[in-house]
């Protein structure tokens, strides 16, 4: 009876626990959510979503098109709730807080409770041990918090949190991820057909929402052979959602072949050694956004990671009931180690036909990261003596703190394109009939959204807000710098033909005009009359000499 209490309580106890992760979780992902301005992809999301119906479905097809799935979904809220920063960050919120949960789930199975388990055979790592399994479980009780630790560490992770307050699909895609895992898991340990056709649905959600899910795929493929010969009774069922998966996916590899076959470069992004990838995928799951700093802080984070990677299955004490029972600890860990590194060496490998590495778009191994740690605390758990307990217990607050602090710091600063605060300084004093010129093209967008009312149809009569304008000179070419010179004064001089003041929104520079030719052009050609800095982006208003001899 005692026993059974025990875990009853137990289990109570995990479940308070995870409820409240979740209402931490939400509490600290929507406050603050709407201080930063919308940066230009999340603007880009506001319009791919508000288009016309029709062009919002072909981008289904459309050649270089990605996250039609997720703009088409975002349509109906954005109409009924409105287009503010708070309303299109709010649907990450979510989505970023069910994760918590669905980590849970996931890492309790491929990492089961050991509270749980009672006088059972204990399998895997323990196999042999000298100890009676009642007095290894005895020591080894609080191995039953690595799925609850793994989802605290996901909750007060700064980059998940960065993604969970940005008006992309980022935090969608960790979710679903995590529901493929949990799903393909399903399948392996019991079979039937509503697992894998929960697997299939998810996946081919996943794959339209952001198209380098479709990288989850040698993951799993993968993970089969890791869980052989467990998976062995399950192949058809995992073959034919794979084989399923090839329907829905045959629009986007009608461009997608031709993309990889191109010879050019067809990417604005640029080539990583597999190194900068792997280092840059970790310092971004580590520090977030924020620009790395003192690094020293971040060696028990690594230690702890390290220590998982290659000593977790230790700690991972499974019965011939868990979940995946005839997994033993070290194919476990391998799980997780694979969940981690696959993916970055699958971008890795895609990268080398046509560059397209960004560390957000393998956000998904994030949990397996959690996991990780979880694991590697548990590792200083099961050290000797009350020491190593304490150690793990600081360790646990060091990283709640760390984090958090990094947390606050990304919510607190501005970090992000302050186009809200530029398009609102010149709309409110430049006249239609004065000439802006975006030296980003897509700054186009930015002034539509914040020169209106940022409600369920932000871009309707923008053309008349937006007023006589032009896009930058793009002289980013290979022309020698005086045949720059004379193309850019061509140019420019047609562009700004009539105009009596000019006024100018100057964000990512680089990308267009790296030796700021237009800029040089317009100093010597006019008089600046206004600069004004925001974060990311600098305003300038240039008067003619017609309007100055007035």
């Amino acid at each position: 009876m005692n026993k059974i209490y025990r875990r009853s309580s137990a289990k109570c106890m995990s479940r308070w626990t995870v409820i409240a992760l979740i209402s931490f979780s939400y509490a600290w992902r929507i406050q603050s959510l709407d201080r930063q301005s919308l940066w230009r992809d999340e603007i880009d999301t506001i319009y791919f979503a508000l288009r016309e119906l029709p062009t919002v479905f072909s981008m289904f097809s459309d050649t270089g098109q990605n996250g039609a799935l997720y703009f088409l979904t975002l349509r109906p809220w954005l109409r009924m709730i409105g287009s503010s920063e708070f309303a299109l960050r709010y649907p990450a919120v979510l989505f970023g807080v069910l994760a918590i949960p669905t980590l849970w789930q996931v890492a309790r199975r491929i990492i089961p409770s050991s509270r749980n388990l009672g006088p059972r055979k204990l399998v895997g790592s323990s196999v042999g041990s000298k100890r009676s399994p009642l007095k290894l479980l005895h020591r080894q009780s609080t191995v039953g918090n690595t799925a609850l630790l793994a989802a605290l560490f996901l909750t007060i992770n700064p980059y998940h949190l960065s993604y969970s307050q940005e008006g992309k699909m980022y935090s969608l895609i960790t979710l679903l991820a995590l529901l493929a895992v949990w799903l393909w898991i399903a399948g392996i340990d019991k079979g039937g057909w509503k697992p894998w056709l929960g697997f299939f649905i998810t996946m081919s959600v996943a794959i339209y929402t952001h198209l380098l899910m479709i990288l989850m795929i040698p993951l799993f493929i993968i993970w089969f052979l890791i869980a052989w010969p467990q998976s062995k009774g399950h192949w058809k069922g995992f073959s034919l959602a794979l084989a399923g998966l090839t329907v829905p996916y045959i629009p986007l590899l009608v461009w997608q072949w031709k993309f990889l076959l191109a010879d050019e470069k067809l990417t604005a992004f640029e080539y990583s050694p597999l190194a900068e990838v792997a280092r840059t995928i970790i310092l971004y799951q580590s520090i977030s956004i924020l620009p790395p700093r003192n690094l020293i802080y971040l060696v028990p984070i690594v230690i702890l990671g390290l220590s998982a990677t290659f000593f977790g299955h230790k700690a991972i004490k499974i019965t011939e009931r868990s979940p995946l029972g005839f997994v033993n600890a070290e194919r476990r860990l391998l799980l997780i180690v694979a969940w981690f590194f696959v993916p970055i060496l699958a971008i890795y490998i895609l990268s080398l036909q046509q560059p397209v590495f960004r560390s957000r778009y393998v956000i998904w191994i994030a949990p397996a990261a959690m996991i990780l740690l979880s694991l590697g605390t548990q590792l200083v758990w099961l050290g000797k003596g009350k020491l190593a307990r304490v150690l793990a217990f600081g360790i646990v607050i060091y990283v709640i703190f760390y984090w958090g602090n990094i947390g606050a710091q990304q919510k607190s600063y501005l970090i992000k394109t302050d186009l809200r605060s530029a398009v609102r300084y010149i709309s409110e004093r430049r006249q239609p009939d004065e000439l802006l010129i975006l030296q980003i093209p897509h700054t186009q967008y930015a002034y539509r959204y914040y020169s209106g009312d940022q409600g369920s149809r932000p871009f309707d009569y923008s053309e008349e807000r937006l007023g006589w304008w032009a896009n930058g000179l793009s002289t980013n070419d290979d022309l020698g710098v005086e045949e720059a010179r004379d193309k850019v004064d061509y140019q420019l001089n047609l562009m700004t033909a009539g105009a009596e003041d000019i006024w100018i929104i100057l964000t990512e520079v680089e990308l267009q005009d790296s030796r700021h030719l237009m800029e040089e052009w317009l100093t010597q050609n006019t008089e600046l009359i206004d600069l004004v800095d925001f974060q990311g982006v600098q305003i300038r208003q240039y008067r003619t000499e017609e309007r100055l001899f007035e």
